[in-house]
């Protein structure tokens, strides 16, 4: 009886935590200025890489080399082979959001980030970098069309800012710096865009702790491995597309840099 009595107050204390907990997406987002100040001096990307890709995590010559490796080891040449025939079969899940943005389930987004963003879609970038073909680079077009359609790439408290969207980021700029001379030139530049975008939230809502309601424990601990999964995906972004000449990004590369030498 007791506990029939209590039930109804039990399910108003969990619906108005949960109404509590609902990310007010324009209040967030509306703290991010419209435009950044344009700064003359600010690092750029040296002139001679200018279009040249891939260039973040390894380049045409490091390719030659993994290649070369892999040839003259049996279990290299295992885990390649492997690695080339899952990318060919990679499949995103069907539902939106994706997983790996979203914690609508009652989840954290982080942890599907972690384990696929930051996990898995790293491997359809080598496989495509060791075996360019058009199965691999549909999966990874796929992929890219599938995140431009998610209008957050961290839907929580922390939007677009957290550790999970640092991975999205960071995993969204290899693929497309890996594919980018193959990819369609309109698709292209529309990532390159967004990769700003969520540069830019990632900035402006986490490092410069602007995103409401949020418990700032990363932003204050110079080694909390947080702070470098988010730098990460920020700096994976801007030296990824900060050559483009549509995008302006002299002010975050600037910001970066200070980030890095923090």
């Amino acid at each position: 009886i007791l506990m029939r009595s209590l039930l109804p107050a039990l399910a108003s204390i969990v619906f108005t935590s949960s109404l509590a907990a609902a990310v007010d997406h324009q209040a967030n987002l509306a703290l991010i200025p419209a435009a950044d100040p344009i700064v003359e001096s600010a690092p750029a990307i040296p002139a001679a890489l200018h279009g040249v890709h891939p260039r973040l995590l390894f380049n045409a010559q490091s390719i030659v080399t993994l290649k070369e490796n892999i040839a003259a080891d049996p279990l290299l040449q295992t885990i390649a082979d492997r690695a080339k025939e899952s990318s060919r079969r990679f499949r995103l899940p069907a539902e939106d959001p994706l997983p790996v943005v979203s914690s609508a389930r009652g989840g954290n987004s982080d942890s599907s980030a972690l384990s696929q963003s930051h996990g898995t879609w790293p491997s359809l970038a080598y496989a495509y970098a060791l075996d360019p073909n058009p199965a691999t680079l549909e999966v990874i077009t796929t992929v890219l069309r599938r995140m431009l359609a998610q209008p957050y790439w961290a839907d929580n408290k922390e939007l677009d800012a957290n550790m999970g969207a640092s991975c999205n980021v960071f995993a969204v700029a290899l693929l497309y710096d890996t594919t980018y001379h193959d990819l369609d030139p309109a698709l292209r530049r529309e990532v390159a865009e967004r990769l700003l975008v969520q540069a830019r939230r990632q900035w402006y809502l986490g490092h410069k702790q602007l995103a409401i309601g949020v418990t700032r424990n990363w932003q204050h601990d110079p080694a909390n491995n947080h702070r470098w999964f988010r730098l990460r995906g920020l700096a994976a972004a801007l030296l990824v597309i900060a050559d483009e000449p549509f995008i302006e990004a002299s002010y975050l590369m600037q910001e970066m840099t200070k980030e890095m030498a923090f």
